[in-house]
């Protein structure tokens, strides 16, 4: 595999604050779907991206985590919450609706809201 350097966008979302984003989950969101964008760049398979990424996330909100019956049933529900997302999705599309879902095109708000 042909390793490339990760682009300066990028590397200034990570390293220097920016106004364009409201908040950290917005720079998270962005430094990530660029982290995302660069691995598939690099001829990666998509579940060799998303999953291990996953795995790691989960591994270190369960560590961070206090108390982990709390953390397990927030997963749960955020779990309960995406498979919901794009079953509606799904079903819009094959309805006609021309949406066409992208993974970083919804946010998490605090309640629990989804807002695009």
């Amino acid at each position: 595999m042909e390793i490339k350097d990760l682009n300066e966008d990028l590397i200034n979302a990570i390293f220097t604050p920016d106004p364009e984003f409201e908040d950290d989950i917005g720079r998270v969101m962005f430094t990530t779907k660029h982290f995302f964008q660069y691995f598939l760049d690099q001829g990666m398979d998509l579940r060799d991206v998303y999953v291990p990424i996953m795995y790691m996330a989960m591994g270190r909100f369960f560590y961070e985590s206090k108390d982990l019956e709390h953390a397990k049933q927030e997963v749960q529900r955020f779990l309960l919450e995406a498979l919901s997302s794009e079953f509606d999705k799904r079903l819009e599309n094959k309805e006609g609706n021309p949406f066409q879902a992208d993974f970083f095109s919804l946010y998490i708000s605090e309640g629990n809201k989804t807002f695009q």
